[in-house]
């Protein structure tokens, strides 16, 4: 079977779920192609490019912003194309029924996307039923097939690695930010396991615990030698890499797993790692063991100053003092500081934010990052705005990061003016974070 993977990219050209899909492939012996297309593609260019392919499926990947362009192209697709079209990912996952509504759309994967995509191919290959496969949605014959969700991949380690050649990495590497999340060259992303064990309203972790009750343990990570066999290959494939960045949402939840990584990749690589870290794991231990290792910069989410809000809304309960003493063990010991922050959340006011500026001024990080709160499905924020009738009043669907004022949730507690201006006091914050920084560290560019 050949499978063409429609990648609807903005600014980042890399999408690890079509990785892991394509080394899935290719283990079994099935041949794919990746055809990336952006807002700026025409539906000629389009066309004409499904003419130069042959496949027997079409398979997008979509996030919630990238629905309506999927849309749109899988529309086009019929015009020359009768094969069948899936469309996986995070939206499907939590609004699959808008998805499988969609004329154009044949079928939809929810959740994790390696068995149900083996399934499928076998079924197309042999001619038997595909409507019974879990974690699929079918049309068929005017009904509509809903598959529950299989069992979790437990041992992480049956998995390839993730194929990058699809998406032509010797060039990515050399792009400034077109697959990480650094402004930087020769950073090159992977990821240890998979899953968080935490419950954040605005996150989609809620959704997938929801959608995976019974079937297994959501937060899974591979063995440390597998893993570092992936650091090996990579290293020896792309010579040109200077710093790696670990996807997992939280690394290193398992303090046993930190330990052996910490000994073994700390006297074996010399090669920087950035991860995501959560402030309630950032012991003195915790970040001793980064440090063995060699990690360059920790990336914290901060979201919101005011603790009160912070546990009623957001479920996320460390105290400041928590936070600003992560940010303080993480500098005692050089590693750098990335705060992710949020604002425009449900019922959110200026002096909120601005409790969250100052949160920030007394954590002291190298990097301040913040973003506008946007309400994607499957997170409980947006059913909660939805409820409350706080959605945007039109939905773009082409918007690629968080801080776009046009999308922001419409609410009694700020106005648009004032969330705007609150949004500049942050980013003059964060201009003296980096003038600040520029002195301290001179090893990574902000967000």
């Amino acid at each position: 079977m050949h499978i063409l993977f429609v990648e609807f990219s903005f600014e980042k050209l890399f999408n690890s779920g079509v990785a892991a899909l394509a080394a899935l492939l290719k283990q079994e012996g099935h041949t794919y192609d990746l055809l990336r297309v952006d807002h700026r593609t025409s539906e000629e260019e389009y066309l004409q490019a499904l003419r130069t392919r042959s496949f027997d499926l079409i398979a997008f990947s979509a996030m919630s912003f990238q629905w309506p362009g999927v849309k749109r192209f899988s529309e086009w697709s019929r015009k020359v194309s009768d094969k069948p079209i899936l469309v996986g990912g995070y939206h499907p996952t939590f609004w699959p029924e808008e998805v499988i509504a969609y004329e154009h759309v044949d079928m939809l994967c929810r959740g994790e996307g390696e068995g149900a995509m083996m399934d499928l191919i076998h079924a197309m290959e042999s001619g038997s039923e595909i409507t019974k496969i879990p974690n699929l949605w079918v049309k068929n014959d005017g009904e509509i097939h809903r598959n529950e969700a299989r069992q979790l991949i437990a041992d992480l380690d049956t998995l390839p690695h993730w194929e990058r050649e699809i998406f032509n990495f010797e060039d990515l590497l050399e792009r400034t930010a077109a697959a990480t999340i650094f402004h930087e060259k020769h950073v090159m992303p992977v990821a240890a396991g998979r899953g968080c064990p935490y419950n954040c309203t605005y996150c989609s972790n809620h959704g997938l615990m929801t959608l995976y009750r019974g079937k297994g343990k959501l937060t899974r990570v591979r063995s440390v030698d597998y893993f570092l066999g992936e650091i090996r290959e990579l290293l020896a494939r792309y010579p040109q890499i200077e710093m790696f960045e670990f996807w997992d949402e939280i690394f290193g939840v398992d303090k046993h797993w930190l330990r052996e990584f910490a000994e073994k990749y700390g006297s074996e690589f010399h090669i920087p790692f950035t991860a995501f870290l959560r402030v309630e794991l950032a012991t003195d231990e915790v970040c001793d063991l980064l440090k063995q290792a060699n990690c360059r910069t920790a990336l914290f989410g901060v979201e919101e100053g005011n603790e009160e809000y912070r546990k009623r809304y957001l479920n996320r309960r460390m105290s400041n003092k928590v936070i600003v003493d992560a940010f303080r063990r993480c500098r005692e010991r050089e590693i750098e500081t990335v705060a992710l922050n949020m604002i425009g959340l449900p019922y959110e006011t200026p002096d909120l934010i601005r409790e969250t500026i100052q949160l920030n001024r007394e954590m002291d990080p190298d990097v301040l990052c913040v973003f506008i709160f946007q309400a994607f499905p499957g997170t409980d924020l947006y059913d909660l705005c939805v409820k409350e009738g706080y959605l945007p009043p039109t939905d773009n669907g082409m918007v690629p990061w968080y801080d776009n004022p046009d999308v922001h949730i419409r609410q009694e507690s700020i106005t648009h003016e004032e969330l705007m201006a609150c949004y500049h006091e942050f980013r003059a914050l964060q201009a003296d974070v980096e003038a600040k920084r520029g002195k301290r560290y001179k090893q990574i560019t902000p967000c």
